[in-house]
């Protein structure tokens, strides 16, 4: 590997498309943040290029800060699942994973597995209910808890974060009476003032 390019959004999209080819991937998909590139036996997920206000990946540096961070935390939860980070090298229109050539992305290296397991695709077949959610509520909860605190970031405003958990309660209202009991309450968070969220039956 030698030095870096800088790629913006469009320019992925092709060394996507490209990688695609070279590794024969059996399928790419896509997230509003990522690219997860499917082989078969091997995953690779590359941010994309995008600045999303909440954060922003239009740097090599921001992306690679991410992949590291996204390896570091998750491999904890699954230490079988989560490999590597590695460089997506060479040029847009012939890509490598590794090898010669500037850096143009990284990609979290994951071992692949099946897309019936995916969160979606288990809650439309009916195979996830209350009692998953209450554990992996617990498993999130238990893992903040643990998380070591960044102590150099004390006088940062809540309010936004506040705001964030706010959407997200109000957006989980849709499951209400399926996942979730009708009429469930979620406390909002203490930025937004404390009160609690009244969940409509999700119609």
């Amino acid at each position: 590997m030698s030095g870096s390019v800088e790629i913006d959004l469009a320019s992925q999209a092709r060394m996507i498309d490209a990688l695609r080819i070279s590794l024969r991937a059996t399928q790419v998909l896509q997230t509003h943040l990522s690219y997860v590139v499917l082989t078969g036996g091997i995953a690779y997920k590359v941010k994309k290029a995008v600045d999303m206000g909440f954060l922003d990946f239009r740097s090599l540096a921001s992306r690679r800060r991410d992949c590291d961070r996204e390896l570091r935390i998750d491999r904890a939860f699954a230490p079988d699942l989560y490999l590597d980070v590695v460089a997506v090298t060479g040029s847009v229109d012939t890509p490598h994973i590794g090898g010669a050539g500037p850096v143009l992305d990284y990609a979290v290296r994951m071992r692949e597995f099946p897309q019936e397991a995916v969160a979606a695709h288990a809650l439309a077949r009916g195979a996830i209910g209350p009692a998953w959610v209450d554990a992996l509520a617990a498993n999130i909860a238990d893992a903040h808890l643990r998380a070591a605190v960044d102590t150099t970031r004390a006088d940062a405003p809540l309010v936004p974060l506040g705001i964030t958990m706010t959407k997200s309660i109000r957006w989980s209202s849709r499951f209400c009476g399926r996942i979730l009991p009708a009429g469930a309450q979620m406390a909002a968070p203490a930025a937004t003032g404390g009160e609690s969220t009244n969940l409509p039956s999700g119609r």
